[in-house]
């Protein structure tokens, strides 16, 4: 009998911590994962894309399997000014992306035109289903900055070996081209599912590269 109850004490106190648990488990199909991808190794040594309006500067990427929202983006920016967000979907007929742009976002003024570099994270207001076929085909995708003002503002290009040669650029006019001395510094926020929005843009606290 004393036996009998302690099996019951233990499996009591194991059905008080089951529901005790909290709802952010890893095991919780609610919770979003999310991982930043990156072709840039973090270090730019001061150099840097700049452009002027309707310039271009994107990175491309490849969604892991699991991957089916892209849900932000990462920027290694100095001189901050306001620009666009772009994400584009390759070409039909070759490496470079896309003529249309599939989605884009305004990124505002921060109020902090300051000159060291720091990364910048933005969360796209509406995700971007990257297992769309049509748009993005093998899961293929492009994101990147369009500029609105003259030189800024800047963005980091990784310069030290190995080089990643994930980076284009276009001028307004003329056709996309591979940037193969540099990989500029913007990385992909994907995710499985879409979780809680997050909106706005604000400077990241994780790494200010220089100070």
């Amino acid at each position: 009998m004393r036996r009998l109850r302690s099996l019951a004490t233990v499996a009591a106190a194991g059905l008080l911590l089951l529901f005790a648990l909290p709802s952010s488990c890893p095991w919780d199909s609610a919770v979003a994962y999310e991982e930043v991808l990156s072709c840039d190794d973090g270090d730019s040594d001061w150099q840097y894309a700049q452009g002027w309006e309707g310039c271009r500067h994107v990175a491309k990427y490849e969604a892991p399997e699991w991957a089916n929202w892209l849900v932000g983006a990462q920027y290694c920016v100095g001189y901050f000014n306001e620009f666009y967000l772009i994400v584009i979907g390759p070409s039909e007929s070759s490496p470079a992306p896309g003529d249309s742009v599939q989605y884009v976002q305004l990124v505002p003024d921060m109020g902090d035109a300051q000159s060291r570099f720091d990364w910048l994270e933005v969360r796209l207001e509406e995700p971007v289903q990257i297992r769309n076929s049509g748009a993005f085909p093998g899961g293929v995708f492009f994101v990147g900055a369009e500029w609105i003002h003259y030189l800024q503002p800047w963005f980091a290009l990784d310069m030290v070996a190995p080089v990643h040669g994930c980076t284009w650029h276009m001028t307004p006019g003329n056709p996309w081209q591979h940037y193969t001395i540099g990989d500029v510094m913007i990385r992909a926020i994907v995710s499985d599912t879409i979780g809680t929005p997050v909106g706005g843009a604000t400077w990241s606290a994780v790494k200010a590269l220089y100070r």
